[in-house]
């Protein structure tokens, strides 16, 4: 009859996603080169390459994040508070933080970032070399401080919300080049902006309330444009 011998249809080289957005079981699913795949959030930091964007299910995880390939972007796929990484202590070979950069041009958007370690010089999240965008994320340490960015290195922390920390809400050491933009940095024992020598940010447009010292600490040596803040 008809179509008797002819060939099956091709089947389409694009795969359905909306099946791959939450996958059941998966922490996350790392998308790149045009692919999604499910896995663990352990093996999608290890597996990602520059460009690659790694979604975070709702949850809470326990794995320190560490981005060491340059051009990641985690993000959570909810809302912050739904998508959680609470770090309780150091993990092997790194200073004690919930979320560490290595790399140039990371980004950490949407998330909840806790360390719950009793470190007191410990941060929620270490920008240790590279360069990372930190943008509408929750961050808290209890201990220490809640953004620390090493000298030398490049930060834009961007609409987060850095509360009850410790220590500094955001510490920007020598010769450090940030933004620090339309944040709120809420109740922190030490200063909610604190410019070492060196540093040279814009801090503008925050909400810096409540806190136990400063709102903007430069120390001797430090530079930068501080306008338009909200101090209470």
């Amino acid at each position: 009859g008809p179509g008797e011998g002819a060939s099956p249809a091709p089947q389409p080289l694009i795969r359905p996603v909306a099946s791959f957005a939450r996958p059941d079981g998966a922490e996350c699913v790392l998308v790149q080169d045009g692919v999604r795949n499910a896995m663990s959030l352990a093996e999608a930091l290890d597996k990602a390459q520059g460009g690659g964007l790694i979604l975070v299910r709702p949850g809470k995880y326990e794995t320190m994040l560490c981005f060491k390939t340059a051009g990641v972007t985690v993000a959570g796929d909810g809302s912050s508070e739904d998508c959680v990484i609470k770090v309780v202590g150091a993990a092997k070979g790194f200073p004690p933080c919930a979320v560490v950069c290595r790399a140039f041009e990371c980004r950490l958007v949407n998330m909840t970032v806790h360390f719950a370690g009793l470190e007191a010089e410990s941060n929620a999240i270490l920008v240790q070399s590279g360069s990372l965008s930190v943008m509408n994320c929750d961050i808290h340490n209890g201990i220490g401080t809640g953004i620390l960015v090493r000298s030398s290195m490049d930060a834009t922390i961007l609409g987060n919300r850095l509360h009850d920390c410790g220590a500094c809400g955001v510490r920007l050491e020598q010769d450090v080049h940030a933004s620090v933009r339309y944040n709120d940095i809420i109740r922190c024992k030490g200063a909610g902006v604190e410019v070492r020598e060196g540093a040279n940010p814009i801090i503008e447009f925050n909400r810096i309330v409540k806190g136990k010292t400063s709102g903007v600490l430069v120390v001797v040596g430090g530079r930068g444009i501080v306008r338009e803040n909200e101090f209470l």
